[in-house]
């Protein structure tokens, strides 16, 4: 049995003799397809849904795929769109470029074209996903001298000591985990915030606790260490895609 990709699909098509056979193939390749049988429908649908890949017929009553395609990319210039159409692709050609967009198939629409161009659209997702998870890392590092950062997994940071809580103000576990839901969450809700780090009055607390979440499994960006007990500052920001956290710890205020 071929696993679905996590993906959720919109597909906009007025005609219900081409929109079921079409939605249940992307039903066998996808998680969750999401239809709507015009553009206005379709834009209603991807303000609720979020979805990850559009598809979408051209001639649609009410507003047609490209007036629909334009309001979207207003606010969202890089969604993954597909475009499918009973006329050649040179009769768009114009307005295809102009919008962006990504596939175009030709109907009918063979089960295995269909597939290939969804396994194109992941493609563009997985590439738009490292660039923005390398700009997040960019824009931690450029015009900011001396200092690390940390770049920590979610799911690597879950043991707490006393140096820990003393440093963040709490009495012991129990009042900790009373106002937090994990130690990724606390972290998380910091981010506007920064801190004076002394290792020498501070316990060198952040050392043992990269040391007790596996400091192996934590990547380190840009270290230049000061030299002896010095202050720091610190901070935390979560990245984009809400798993990852940086560290981020420097010898005068960026």
């Amino acid at each position: 049995m071929q696993i679905k990709l996590n993906l959720k699909v919109l597909y906009v098509e007025d005609e219900e003799i081409v929109r079921e056979p079409i939605s249940e193939m992307l039903s066998r390749k996808v998680s969750s397809v999401v239809t709507a049988t015009n553009g206005a429908e379709g834009i209603q649908k991807y303000l609720l849904e979020s979805p990850d890949v559009i598809i979408t017929d051209i001639k649609m009553p009410v507003m047609d795929g490209f007036e629909m395609i334009q309001k979207i990319r207003e606010s969202n210039p890089f969604i993954p769109i597909i475009v499918t159409s009973a006329f050649d692709f040179k009769d768009y050609l114009k307005k295809s470029i102009e919008l962006g967009i990504n596939k175009y198939l030709i109907k009918p629409i063979e089960r295995t074209v269909l597939c290939t161009a969804i396994d194109d659209m992941v493609q563009l997702l997985e590439l738009k996903r490292s660039v923005d998870k390398y700009n997040d890392i960019l824009e931690l590092l450029f015009g900011m001298a001396k200092l690390s950062v940390i770049m920590a997994e979610s799911d690597s940071m879950n043991i707490i000591d006393n140096q820990f809580l003393k440093f963040f103000g709490f009495e012991n576990r129990e009042s900790f985990y009373s106002k937090n839901a994990s130690v990724f969450q606390f972290l998380n809700d910091l981010e506007e915030k920064e801190f004076i780090y002394n290792p020498s009055m501070h316990g060198y607390w952040l050392d043992i606790f990269l040391k007790n979440n596996g400091i192996e499994n934590n990547t380190f960006l840009n270290c230049n260490h000061q030299d002896g007990d010095g202050q720091y500052f610190l901070r935390f920001k979560s990245m984009r895609n809400q798993n990852r956290m940086a560290i981020i710890i420097g010898s005068s205020a960026a």
